[in-house]
């Protein structure tokens, strides 16, 4: 199993999976992940007690065992909870919704679009005025508009707009998966996806605020954001994660 390299065909397969927020997360560190929880435990133990011999050892029996990856900066999974035993030191990630967990140590991956911006993961949203939420979706709204302002003007990454340049980290290396050169197809191709990905995730953020204070939006709004956000990841599955 190669992480971030399944061919997704069909993304709600599973009727558990339509409703529920798995928003695609940044790989930002390599990482060692696995089905069994208790792998990636004895994996980073050894990390950390510096046992580079046994390391190897283990990489050795798992590098190619089935249930287990390398996951690598810049690849996307769908992030779906933390381990409560190991106070969410670890964490449960999805090459596409309905997919096997494969857990992974918490620090190597980015922000959590359906945390309160500052949250850790085992704080919860619990507790957070719904004041404090308006602000969030008005923020999430802004950067939504300056992400469709930049893909519409079809400007390249790296020409000093922060949301273009912030979109060229997250999407590179998964992309490179998916495109076997720089002809003008593929090139839109890469342009989709840092698209839909970067807007997939302030949806993810929109809708966590509207679950925890409906009162935000109109019951019709909260129906074509929930629209919006499936069609998005419904593409990112489609289109940016595995071999084309």
């Amino acid at each position: 199993m190669r992480f971030g390299l399944t061919i997704v065909t069909c993304l709600l397969a599973s009727s558990a999976y339509a409703d529920k927020l798995l928003p695609p997360v940044r790989i930002e560190q390599e990482a060692f992940a696995c089905v069994d929880i208790n792998v990636v435990k004895q994996h980073e133990a050894l990390v950390q007690n510096g046992q580079t011999e046994q390391l190897d050892k283990l990489h050795m029996v798992y590098r190619f065992a089935d249930g287990c990856a390398f996951a690598h900066p810049g690849q996307y999974a769908f992030y779906d909870g933390y381990d409560a035993t190991s106070k969410a030191a670890f964490v449960c990630l999805r090459q596409r919704p309905g997919a096997d967990c494969l857990w992974m140590k918490r620090s190597a991956i980015g922000e959590v679009p359906t945390m309160f911006p500052g949250r850790k993961l085992t704080d919860g949203n619990k507790g957070i005025a719904c004041p404090a939420w308006d602000k969030v979706v008005k923020t999430s709204k802004e950067t939504d508009k300056a992400i469709y302002a930049r893909f519409k003007g079809n400007k390249q990454p790296g020409d000093g707009n922060p949301v273009g340049e912030m979109a060229q980290g997250m999407v590179t290396g998964m992309l490179g998966m998916v495109t076997g050169g720089p002809d003008s197809h593929k090139a839109r191709s890469l342009n989709l996806c840092e698209y839909y990905l970067l807007s997939a995730q302030q949806e993810a953020r929109r809708l966590t605020a509207f679950d925890w204070c409906p009162q935000l939006i109109p019951p019709d709004k909260l129906a074509a954001e929930k629209s919006g956000y499936r069609s998005d990841i419904a593409e990112i599955a489609n289109s940016c994660l595995g071999n084309r």
